[in-house]
């Protein structure tokens, strides 16, 4: 996690869930890409199944889709789903597992 980022909001669910969390980050958007490859996620189409419920959550909290939004997949024993959006200077990013 960038020393820079901020956590807008965390949410969790029973573990009963298959998805039991998610969280909203603000950073700089400079800070975007490092933290993509450091968390290992690799670009992803709208199409991805795995992407889905990012873009859900992303929706409840505020999110637009439009053009520049890029969405990320990590796909290990869990996969992990970002949507990144970026205004002028700074970034959300959605992260959702």
């Amino acid at each position: 996690m960038p020393a820079s980022a901020k956590v807008v909001g965390y949410y969790a669910w029973s573990q009963d869930s298959t998805y039991p969390m998610a969280a909203v980050l603000r950073m700089p958007c400079s800070a975007v890409p490092g933290f993509l490859s450091g968390s290992g996620l690799r670009k992803a189409s709208s199409r991805e199944g795995a992407i889905a419920s990012v873009q859900v959550f992303a929706r409840d909290h505020s999110w637009t889709d439009d053009d520049e939004n890029e969405r990320y997949l990590r796909n290990r024993d869990r996969p992990v789903g970002v949507v990144t959006h970026r205004t002028e200077t700074e970034s959300k990013v959605y992260l959702h597992t």
